[in-house]
């Protein structure tokens, strides 16, 4: 079974993303031409499931592969991570330990703040960024309950809106 994911940017321009075997992609997020989405791809004979995060420029119609994090891009728990280009050069993504950044000039990730040592783990759920990028939000199962946490990308500060003191 192979897959075709398109993007359609804001001009009703549609664009064809480079097939990846058995995948599952993430939603898609714009910054200008650009376009950042993850893909779960499924291979070999044990079902192996990778993660992988594209930067896809409309105007040159290529797609780009961002390599480093391969191993916490593809957690169970964490299908869809939505990275999401904070501005033309930087990819902001939260993953198992934290928020991590990517620079596209420099090719370079930065671990910008690190989660509490009762965060970590593969359970963070519903990741949903703010409008304007500057707060992240998610659901973090790993401590027994369920949490909806809020970050400040900018500062670190995390806010716990609700804590159910049970699973949901």
């Amino acid at each position: 079974l192979r897959c075709q994911a398109i993007l359609m940017d804001l001009q009703g321009n549609e664009f064809k993303l480079p097939s990846h075997g058995t995948s599952h992609f993430g939603p898609a997020s714009w910054h200008g031409d650009k376009s950042v989405y993850h893909v779960l791809n499924q291979s070999g004979i044990e079902s192996e499931i990778y993660g992988a995060i594209y930067v896809y420029d409309s105007r040159r119609k290529t797609s780009t592969k961002i390599t480093g994090k391969s191993a916490l891009l593809s957690p169970s728990g964490m299908e869809d991570l939505k990275p999401v280009l904070i501005n033309e050069d930087t990819i902001a993504v939260v993953l198992i330990d934290g928020l991590w950044t990517y620079s596209l000039r420099q090719q370079q990730w930065t671990h910008k703040h690190q989660f509490p040592h009762e965060l970590w783990g593969e359970h963070l759920q519903q990741i949903s960024w703010s409008p304007d990028l500057t707060k992240v939000a998610w659901i973090n199962q790993n401590t027994g309950h369920d949490k909806l946490v809020v970050m400040n990308i900018k500062t670190g500060a995390m806010t716990t809106l609700l804590d159910t003191g049970e699973d949901m």
